[in-house]
């Protein structure tokens, strides 16, 4: 179930028509959960006003096709995410592939006042550190799903993601709780410990969390202006941190779609562009050498019909390309495409599970078709098993089997599977 926070269907509709009144209401209700979700993503509040102000420009200009105003809150949180993707490299993933989901389904016993337990300073600060200090993609899980409250299915939406691996976060989220609760000498009990970690009271943390986070109420309103009439000389969009953190020196200079670069009057045109073609999962430097340098000349830099930053150091442009697509790149006098497809994010899949007694059959598939074998392994009872490139195992198994999965661009993922389990599913079958 969507959260509307308290947004009518008719403010909605106010605002697709250009009603600023009515989206500066959806901005208000929304603004301090996109800033808490930047901040968590890049550990970075001055980036995270960045964020708020990226995401609201988005949402300015493409509400008018949003189609069903329930789904308002999980398409911004949506575009919040995809922004954070874009200003920030995705990180490897390592995934542990679990069936216990039992834990979402404990209801806070009532012999446990939960409320005063979380309360308790020590107890709150152990919880608050462990979830503010897990990496990126636990994080955003952990935000959408304890503090927001998505279902698992609407997270997999969101970010894109198997709901399988949405739900293996949530149980590594636990995991690590459990872990830096017990260190800190939070014993578990019968009862205790599921009392301590139940979604009502990660929740909580959560909101104490988020409430460490607080835009200023002059930066708010200067963030909704520049949405709603931005004031630069040529009609684009600088923004602060992204802006500054990339000057260097008086020689180069980081520019946003539309930015004028003021020198002599030199009709500008691009030479060539460099990039690698060899298949990465970083980002791909590109470098765009001009004709002259940049005199009094619009520069424009999109991906996917939207501004990304860019520097200029003499007569050469560069900057980053983190996703597959289509840039353009266009001075006021000339025109050019790059297209990538040679970035790879997505480590190897494991499915089609059957094990007989015997023999392990199973699938492997790879976005780029072209999965490691040398580098990938089964792990069973402390030792190593080559995969078989037939997708075959054979042996007597119990208990649990880890696979280990590379691909030939360097993405991995661990999966952990339950033998009793796929033996009672061809038991059932």
């Amino acid at each position: 179930m969507d959260r509307l926070e308290a947004i009518s269907e008719q403010t909605i509709l106010r605002a697709k028509q250009g009603n600023e009144d009515a989206f500066t209401e959806i901005y208000k209700a929304y603004y301090r959960k996109v800033y808490f979700m930047g901040v968590q993503y890049f550990r970075n509040e001055d980036i995270a006003k960045d964020i708020v102000q990226l995401v609201f420009i988005k949402v300015h200009r493409r509400i008018k096709d949003l189609k069903e105003y329930r789904a308002l809150g999980s398409w911004i949180y949506m575009i919040t995410y995809r922004e954070c993707q874009r200003l920030g490299d995705k990180k490897k993933r390592t995934l542990e592939i679990s069936e216990n989901e039992n834990f979402e389904n404990v209801a806070d016993p009532n012999r446990i006042n939960v409320m005063e337990e979380i309360e308790h300073k020590r107890l709150k600060q152990v919880i608050m550190q462990s979830l503010d200090t897990m990496s990126n993609p636990l994080r955003q899980v952990g935000v959408l799903r304890y503090f927001e409250e998505f279902s698992t299915p609407e997270i997999a939406d969101i970010l894109n993601i198997p709901a399988t691996t949405v739900r293996t976060r949530l149980h590594r989220i636990r995991k690590i709780l459990q872990k830096d609760l017990e260190k800190q000498g939070f014993k578990p009990n019968k009862n205790y410990a599921f009392a301590l970690l139940t979604p009502n009271v990660i929740h909580t943390a959560y909101t104490m969390l988020s409430d460490k986070y607080v835009i200023s109420a002059g930066a708010e309103q200067a963030i909704l202006q520049d949405v709603l009439k931005p004031t630069t000389a040529t009609g684009g969009i600088l923004l602060g941190k992204l802006l500054a953190a990339a000057l260097v020196g008086t020689s180069a200079l980081t520019v946003f779609s539309g930015y004028q670069l003021q020198q002599a009057n030199i009709p500008v045109k691009i030479e060539h562009v460099e990039y690698t073609d060899m298949r990465t999962n970083q980002y791909i430097p590109i470098a765009v050498t001009l004709n002259t340098k940049p005199e009094n000349s619009v520069i424009k830099i999109t991906y996917d019909d939207e501004p990304i930053a860019f520097q200029v150091m003499e007569k050469t442009l560069t900057f980053k390309a983190i996703e597959n697509g289509t840039y353009k790149i266009k001075t006021e006098n000339d025109e050019k495409e790059v297209v990538l497809t040679q970035i790879d994010k997505e480590a190897p899949e494991i499915s089609g599970l059957n094990y007989n007694g015997e023999i392990l059959n199973f699938k492997i598939y790879d976005n780029f078709g072209e999965i490691d074998y040398e580098k990938s392994y089964f792990e069973y009872q402390g030792k190593r098993i080559a995969v078989d490139q037939n997708h075959s195992l054979s042996g007597k198994l119990n208990g649990n089997l880890k696979a280990v999965l590379y691909d030939k661009t360097g993405n991995n993922e661990i999966y952990e599977i339950n033998i009793e389990k796929l033996v009672a599913e061809v038991n059932d079958a």
